[in-house]
């Protein structure tokens, strides 16, 4: 009888093993947006400061500054819920070192979403973008 039990808890936590396992390679695929310049609906993006949202909730942003071409950020502050906007202002404190402004709690984040200044002492959400050609791709969405 000790065998059975023990067939049937091997059993068991080995199909259960086998589920999770195929549930956390589910999580790890990485999902990514192509955007297509050429596209008039993008076609902002190709110059200096243009921003646009895409899939409702991520806005993209042309920076063209050094090794960086163009950035992604969640639109919503993760301190107040408020909306994320391009820092273009030159005039702004914070223009060297951030990116990304909350328009409410003016909290700033640089281009990978460390906070520059407060009050968030969350990370803001941001995307990685990579360019080739005209295609610009979001990764893991």
């Amino acid at each position: 009888m000790k065998t059975g039990k023990l067939l049937f808890v091997y059993l068991f936590f080995g199909i259960a093993a086998l589920i999770s396992c195929s549930k956390e390679q589910e999580k790890t695929e990485e999902k990514e947006l192509a955007i297509d310049l050429t596209d008039p609906t993008y076609s902002v993006l190709t110059t200096y400061h243009g921003t646009v949202i895409v899939n409702g909730s991520i806005i993209v942003a042309n920076v063209s500054e050094g090794p960086l071409t163009h950035i992604a950020a969640y639109t919503s502050c993760p301190s107040c819920g408020g909306l994320i906007a391009l820092l273009t202002d030159n005039t702004d404190p914070n223009w060297h070192s951030s990116y990304w402004k909350c328009t409410n709690c003016k909290s700033y984040f640089n281009e990978v979403g460390n906070v520059q200044a407060g009050p968030s002492i969350m990370i803001l959400k941001t995307y990685p973008v990579s360019k080739s050609g005209n295609i610009l791709t979001i990764h893991d969405l």
